[in-house]
């Protein structure tokens, strides 16, 4: 924006005999004041309102240059961003790695966000099987029992005609003794083992 405004230079009024006043009286007590200055040494910049509009003229467009500068975001006084110590709004970074910081890759993001809140590098706070109540913490045996399991050195009842289980080898053998039947075409096989 141009500057219109022109400095003026004010000056002081002076006088000879400054401060001097001759005084009169009316004989009734009144007594009346009259400056008695010598001669104008320097004629003064009148207080008038020509002079005073001119002040006024002058701030109003200070503040404007101002406003106008301070609204320009196009950068007025060339500033360069090694001045300010900034990166190229298209600059880019690498991701981080084990030996070195950098951006979070989309990768260690998503295996971040798979992590529970609270969750310790191989660290357990406790253990429970399906067939207990409470947690065991500190050096931790597991059972069948506490899983719900049978021990393995358990054993099991033969089957009877009145209850299921396993087949004895008795049982395989009269049951590897007994013939198999099949029939085709009309006719009946039997074969004995």
């Amino acid at each position: 924006m141009a500057r219109n405004y022109v400095k003026m230079t004010w000056k002081d009024h002076a006088v000879t005999n400054e401060g001097v006043y001759a005084y009169t009286t009316d004989g009734n007590g009144k007594i009346t004041l009259t400056p008695a200055f010598g001669a104008v040494i320097t004629q003064g910049t009148k207080l008038e309102a020509v002079n005073m509009q001119h002040l006024e003229d002058g701030i109003d467009e200070a503040f404007s240059e101002l406003d106008a500068h301070t609204g320009d975001t196009n950068n007025p006084h060339g500033v360069t961003l090694a001045q300010i110590g900034a990166a190229a709004s298209s600059h880019s970074h690498s991701n981080a790695t084990t030996s070195a910081a950098g951006f979070m890759s989309t990768t260690d993001k998503s295996k971040l966000n798979g992590i529970e809140s609270g969750a310790q590098v191989n660290t357990v706070t406790g253990v429970k099987g399906s067939a207990q109540g409470s947690y065991q913490t500190g050096n931790v045996n597991l059972t069948a029992a506490n899983v719900g399991a049978a021990a393995s050195s358990h054993s099991h009842s033969n089957a009877t005609t009145s209850a299921a289980g396993f087949m004895s080898a008795a049982d395989k053998t009269k049951l590897n003794g007994t013939p198999s039947f099949s029939y085709s075409g009309g006719t009946l096989a039997i074969t004995t083992s």
